[in-house]
């Protein structure tokens, strides 16, 4: 029997610094066959050319783009260019357990997505934790609390994820309110056929100064470290916070990605009731009115934490 195609979407810019790590872990993957597809988004330093030299020995095309696309296009323009029979994300500066790909594939089942747990490393290499999920006090949701649990959050890292190729049909155009490709496949395969899990590290997920986009705004050490964060926050410009620019997004997410989905009229109430949730957590510093809708969906993601539920209720 044929083996499927995987085809692997990357995105660069300006990633040289850690470039060659990441290629060198693609090519040490135990399953084959693989193409490496690579969109780069107008990089200033030597990044295309490293993909050129990279693409003489292996089978990766890549394409520079003529003028910078921003992180979600620039990671579309990869994905559509593949021809896998299952596709998956990777970011410029991880490094890839050799079978990543392979368990990926044994786990995906009938889901529409498969992703797995993560290693976080630092700039240099050096473990944070084996476990993004502990550190970051993540769960995964069951069947039945997916499409709620991921209206207040997201649990699939991209890097971390593949899709079987027939999802591309209902997910793309990504909606121009949406800002992570990975969430957007998560609500989509939601929709779909659900979305598989594997405890596994499977990435070493590099946590730096220029991550587009990581784990470390979410980072939570231990009780001590919770409260000193919610205590820090009653004394600090809440602009500033990381909870409040999270509600400015998704309060102006929200309506965009709710016209795109098929939503039952429970569905619907719960977009709703988020976008209420965060429109006030945005406007106003006391906010007692969201305290309801807080306390209903104190079970998903970081609303089921009772520092974080409180945080919310005081403003």
């Amino acid at each position: 029997m044929k083996k499927p195609l995987i085809s692997i979407a990357m995105a660069t810019y300006n990633g040289e610094k850690y470039l060659r790590e990441q290629l060198d872990s693609l090519l040490a993957q135990d399953y084959s066959p693989v193409e490496i597809i690579v969109s780069d988004d107008a990089s200033k330093d030597g990044t295309a050319g490293i993909l050129k030299e990279y693409a003489k020995k292996c089978n990766l095309h890549y394409t520079v783009n003529p003028v910078n696309l921003g992180f979600v296009k620039n990671f579309v323009n990869a994905i559509q260019k593949c021809t896998g029979d299952f596709i998956t994300f990777c970011d410029q500066d991880d490094i890839w357990q050799v079978n990543k790909l392979t368990r990926l594939l044994e786990s995906i089942g009938g889901a529409s997505l498969v992703c797995s747990d993560a290693e976080l490393i630092d700039g240099s290499g050096k473990t944070i934790s084996m476990s993004m999920f502990d550190y970051t006090d993540r769960h995964v949701p069951s069947h039945e609390e997916l499409k709620t649990y991921l209206v207040w959050g997201n649990f699939v890292t991209g890097c971390t994820a593949m899709i079987r190729r027939e999802m591309l049909k209902s997910s793309l155009p990504i909606p121009d309110g949406e800002k992570a490709h990975d969430w957007w496949f998560a609500l989509r395969a939601a929709y779909g056929n659900g979305i598989a899990f594997v405890r596994e590290p499977l990435v070493r997920y590099r946590q730096h100064a220029t991550n587009t986009l990581g784990a470390g705004s979410e980072v939570k050490k231990g009780v001590f470290g919770k409260i000193a964060r919610w205590f820090g926050g009653l004394f600090r410009d809440r602009r500033n916070s990381f909870d409040y620019r999270y509600a400015v997004t998704q309060s102006t997410r929200l309506p965009s990605v709710m016209e795109h989905l098929p939503l039952s009229d429970e569905d619907k109430q719960v977009y709703l009731d988020a976008n209420r949730y965060y429109n006030q957590y945005a406007r106003h510093y006391f906010h007692f009115g969201t305290a309801g809708i807080a306390w209903k969906y104190r079970k998903y993601n970081g609303i089921r934490n009772r520092l974080v539920w409180l945080k919310r209720l005081i403003g």
